[in-house]
């Protein structure tokens, strides 16, 4: 497997020479036996005793290391975990690793091994099975990317606060600025009966609230009643 195919390559002609110089845009992966990992970025480890045996170490970390472009990934390398990163099994999750992230909610970030049948992006909220919906926890997140827990909503409030969700509306015009006086971010996380739950960003921003299921979407202002 190439790496080109977890990368975007940008080739800037400008050397004097001729030469080209490349830059090479990452994307967030690991490969350990014989499996590349690609980064869950906003999914949780629903507990962190859930993760199990250590499959490995990180050798070799590829970004700002690799500059040519035919390079071919090998186990043990990682685009941006540094060398000796400890990969940790999921209990109960079997296409997952995890890795220490003390910044990560519940301390892990998560790595997801695709199938040959699996494209784009696997986690969206409405491809949740709303009837396996547990609970919902809001974090904030400061300008350190540490997370606070703001609010658990589990019954009687879940359902009111998954209704005001799917109230939700496309709005792909909507602006979102860190310049407002108003502005925060918040994760939103959804915990079912699996060891992993999804993530999903929201935005307050000039009195809007906006979120990312899958695509860009206004909330309602109810919404502001379980963040303040």
């Amino acid at each position: 497997m190439r790496i080109m195919l977890a990368l975007l390559l940008l080739l800037l002609s400008g050397c004097s020479k001729g030469q080209q110089n490349v830059i090479i845009d990452w994307a967030d992966v690991v490969h350990i036996t014989n499996t590349s990992y690609d980064g869950a970025q906003n999914s949780v480890l629903t507990d962190p005793a859930l993760a199990g045996e250590e499959l490995g170490t990180v050798k070799f970390k590829m970004a700002d290391n690799v500059k040519d472009p035919s390079y071919r990934i090998k186990n043990g390398d990682a685009t941006f975990l540094e060398k000796g990163t400890k990969l940790y099994a999921i209990n109960g999750a079997p296409r997952w690793l995890a890795v220490k992230d003390e910044k990560a909610i519940h301390g892990y970030h998560l790595y997801y091994a695709r199938k040959k049948s699996e494209e784009g992006y696997l986690w969206g909220y409405d491809a949740l099975d709303k009837k396996k919906i547990q609970k919902v926890e809001l974090y904030k997140e400061d300008r350190d990317q540490r997370k606070q827990l703001v609010r658990t909503v589990s019954e009687p409030d879940l359902t009111r606060f998954l209704s005001l969700l799917e109230r939700s509306v496309p709005d792909d015009s909507a602006i979102i600025s860190s310049e407002t006086t108003d502005f925060a971010r918040f994760h939103i996380i959804v915990y079912t009966d699996s060891p992993v739950a999804p993530g999903y960003i929201l935005f307050r921003s000039d009195g809007q609230y906006i979120w990312a299921p899958d695509d860009q979407r206004r909330l309602p202002p109810e919404i502001s009643g379980f963040i303040q």
